[in-house]
């Protein structure tokens, strides 16, 4: 299905984050959430306009649960142009990770 998506139009859907995997090795020995690590935010993209920031995990997107790039990237490229989707992210505090919802709206990258 992603491969369709992808071929059926020019237009790539995008966040403007990079990421990387928080598998169940590196959760446990970094005591970590389970999720899509943000390791950057492109500037001005619909990420960094959200108020992502590096450091986030991604758990989910439109209540969907994501655990990795490829589940994250499936969803995503579900979505349309303008399309406003709820990210639900595991951000460090000074007490743990806490849960935080953010509406972003998704932009394309030609």
């Amino acid at each position: 299905p992603l491969i369709e998506t992808l071929s059926a139009s020019p237009e790539i859907i995008y966040l403007g984050i990079k990421s990387t995997n928080v598998t169940s090795v590196t959760a446990e020995r970094y005591k970590l959430p389970l999720g899509v690590y943000i390791t950057d935010v492109i500037m001005d993209s619909p990420a960094f306009e959200a108020g992502l920031q590096c450091g986030d995990i991604i758990t989910a997107l439109n209540g969907n649960s994501v655990l990795t790039i490829q589940s994250f990237s499936e969803k995503l490229y579900q979505c349309g142009n303008g399309q406003q989707i709820q990210v639900k992210v595991k951000r460090l505090g000074k007490d743990g990770y806490k849960e935080v919802e953010f509406p972003v709206t998704v932009g394309v990258r030609y």
